[in-house]
């Protein structure tokens, strides 16, 4: 969602996650966040615009690093 609309995107998540080069943090094989976004970090999901986003088990650590670490840096 974008300003309340909807648009399709198809590409690669790994291309997208590399073009934006640390602005975003991976949480999930289908998720890439916008830390200014986060309202929620939870034990296994992250919270953006009210959804609870899954965290993978894979991702968890170095995501909420990653997470963490934006949110202090923005703040």
């Amino acid at each position: 969602m974008c300003g309340g609309k909807e648009y399709s995107f198809y590409a690669k998540l790994d291309e997208v996650e590399r073009e934006l080069t640390g602005k975003f943090v991976r949480i999930h094989q289908r998720y890439l966040v916008n830390p200014q976004q986060v309202e929620q970090i939870g034990t296994d999901h992250v919270a953006v615009a009210g959804k609870e986003l899954p965290i993978s088990r894979a991702l968890k650590d170095e995501a909420v690093r990653n997470l963490a670490r934006a949110m202090l840096i923005i703040e």
